[in-house]
C-alpha cells in the first residue's frame, strides 16, 4: 500500500542425504513425512503413542463440551423465547412482537427500580396527559374513550351517571359541554403530588394546588402498575358567556327544557336581592361584612347615605376612603401588577397560577378574577364582539374608570345578568373577567361588594 514489499517467510528443511522409503507414508494423494523407523527407540514409540491417545481424548472431551454448550444455548434461548411469547398469548390471545416484548421488558426494569415505594412525579404526570388529552374531545364518544383510559371504575361509573343525563341533550349543549370539559387546564408547576400508600398492594395519591387553595384535589390510585383517576374536587370551568362554573352548577343550567333556560336567561328572573332591613341598598350580610349598621342607612351619621359611600369606595363606617375600614384588605396580585379590595374576612386563592384567583365568601358563592393576554391588543368592545360572535354591542354595558387627568385607567362591560364583567387596561395587554358565582342560591348577597371590587381595581 505504501510501497513496501515484503517476502513471504520462507522455512528451510535440511535435507537428508538418502530418503528411506519406510519414512514416507501415505494417505490418498497427501505425503506426510515422518521420523524414519530406524531413529525411534522403544520407549520413545510407546510414549509417544500414550500422548497422542492423551491429545486425541483432551480433544475430543472439548469439542465435545462445545458442542454440549452450544445446543444447550440454542435450546435454553427457543425454550425462553416460546416461554414468553406463550405468556403473551395467555394474557393477549396473540404472540408477543419484538416491539411488546421491548415495552415489556423497559416496564420490568422501571418497576424494579422503584421498589415499594414508587417514585413521585408519575401520577401528576399522568394526571396532566388526562386534562391534556380532554382538549382534544369532540363528543361524548372521544370523552368516553378518554374516561376508559384515565379513569378508575369509580370515575367511570360517576361519568356513566353524567352520560346518561346528557343523552338527551341537543347538539348545542353537548358543544358546550366539550368546551366547558376543556377550559380546565391546570399548570404542572401549579400542582403538588403527594404519595401515599394505602396498603401493600394499593397506593393513592393526593393532588393539591401548591398556592394552598383547599377545596381542589385529585385522587390518583394505582390499578395495574399504572395510575388512573379516582375523583377530582373543587374544580371550576368556564362557560360560554366567560361565567365560572361547576360542572354541578353547569348541568343544572344547560339540561333544563328549553321555556325554564329561557325563564332563567333573562335578566334578574332568576336572581333574588339579599335580604335589607334598612333598605338602603346594602344587604344585611354586606354590612355585617364591613362594619355598618343593617339597620340604620348612614351609619356614621355623616349625611352620605352607607350605599352611596360604599359604592364611591368611601369609608361608610367612618372617616376617610373604603381602604381605610378595618374590615376592608387590599389584594395585589404581583405576577399581572393588580390590585383591587375585599372584605378582610375572605380569603383569597390562586387556581393554577396567579392567572387565575378564587375569592370566596363563607356560603357556596364566590368571585374569581380571571387573566388572559390581549392577544390583538383590541379595544374591548371588539375583543367582545370576536370572542362571542356578537354582531353588536350593547353600550349600556360598558363600564370604565378614569384618573384625575381623565386618562382611561381601564374600559370594560357586562354580561346581560351582571355578573360577569370584562375589563382591559389602558395598555390593553390582558382581559381581565370578573365573575361573581352564585351557586345554587340566586341570592345577591354581594353583588355591590362584587361591583366595589371591580370599581376599585387599579392597574
Amino acid at each position: 500500500m505504501f510501497g513496501f514489499k515484503h517476502n513471504a517467510a520462507r522455512s528451510i528443511a535440511p535435507q537428508p542425504a538418502e530418503l528411506d522409503p519406510s519414512a514416507v507414508e501415505k494417505s490418498g494423494n497427501l505425503a506426510i513425512h515422518v521420523m524414519p523407523q530406524n531413529f525411534r527407540s522403544a520407549a520413545a514409540r510407546q510414549g509417544g503413542k500414550l500422548i497422542g491417545a492423551l491429545i486425541l481424548a483432551i480433544g475430543f472431551i472439548a469439542l465435545a463440551g462445545i458442542a454440549a454448550a452450544g445446543y444447550y444455548f440454542a435450546i435454553g434461548q427457543n425454550n425462553r423465547a416460546e416461554k414468553e411469547n406463550t405468556a403473551g398469548i395467555a394474557a393477549s390471545g396473540t404472540p408477543k412482537s419484538a416491539a411488546d416484548q421491548l415495552a415489556g421488558l423497559n416496564k420490568d426494569l422501571e418497576q424494579k427500580g422503584q421498589g415499594e415505594e414508587r417514585p413521585s412525579g408519575q401520577a401528576l404526570e399522568r394526571y396532566l396527559k388526562f386534562r391534556e388529552d380532554i382538549r382534544l374531545v369532540g363528543d361524548l364518544e372521544d370523552y368516553q374513550t378518554l374516561v376508559n383510559n384515565y379513569g378508575s371504575p369509580d370515575y367511570q361509573g360517576r361519568w356513566k351517571a353524567v352520560r346518561a343525563k346528557l343523552e338527551g341533550a341537543d347538539d348545542e349543549v353537548l358543544r358546550d359541554f366539550a368546551d366547558l370539559l376543556k377550559s380546565y387546564y391546570p399548570k404542572k408547576e401549579a400542582l403538588l403530588e403527594n404519595l401515599q400508600e394505602k396498603s401493600a398492594n394499593t397506593s393513592l395519591a393526593l393532588l393539591k394546588m401548591r398556592s394552598g387553595y383547599d377545596d381542589f384535589s385529585v385522587t390518583m390510585s394505582l390499578e395495574d402498575s399504572r395510575w388512573v383517576v379516582d375523583q377530582e374536587a373543587g374544580i371550576y370551568y368556564f362557560s360560554r358567556n366567560g361565567a365560572t362554573t361547576t360542572m354541578d352548577d353547569w348541568l343544572a343550567g344547560a339540561l333544563l327544557p328549553k321555556e325554564k333556560q329561557a325563564e332563567s336567561a333573562a335578566p334578574g328572573k332568576q336572581l333574588m336581592p339579599g335580604r335589607d332591613e334598612d333598605n338602603d341598598g346594602l344587604s344585611d350580610k354586606e354590612e355585617n361584612l364591613i362594619g355598618t349598621d343593617p339597620k340604620t342607612a348612614d351609619s356614621d351619621g355623616d349625611g352620605y347615605g352607607d350605599f352611596t359611600e360604599f359604592m364611591n369606595l368611601f369609608n361608610p363606617a367612618g372617616t376617610g376612603k373604603l381602604a381605610d375600614n378595618s374590615n376592608i384588605s387590599e389584594y395585589y396580585n404581583p405576577t399581572f401588577g393588580y390590585r383591587i379590595l375585599i372584605p378582610a374576612a375572605w380569603t383569597s386563592e390562586s387556581i393554577g397560577g396567579d392567572d387565575s384567583i378564587i375569592i370566596k365568601t363563607p356560603e357556596s358563592q364566590f368571585m374569581q378574577v380571571i387573566v388572559t393576554p390581549n392577544s390583538g391588543r383590541q379595544e374591548i368592545e371588539e375583543w367582545f364582539k370576536n370572542q362571542f360572535n356578537a354582531a353588536e354591542v350593547n353600550y349600556n354595558s360598558i363600564i370604565e374608570k378614569r384618573d384625575e387627568a381623565s386618562n382611561a385607567v381601564w374600559r370594560g362591560m357586562k354580561n346581560e345578568s351582571g355578573l360577569t364583567v370584562y375589563l382591559t387596561g389602558g395598555k390593553k395587554e390582558y382581559i381581565y373577567t370578573f365573575s361573581y358565582n352564585l351557586g345554587q342560591s340566586g341570592v345577591l348577597d354581594y353583588i355591590n361588594i362584587f361591583n366595589a371590587m371591580i370599581k376599585s381595581l387599579s392597574l
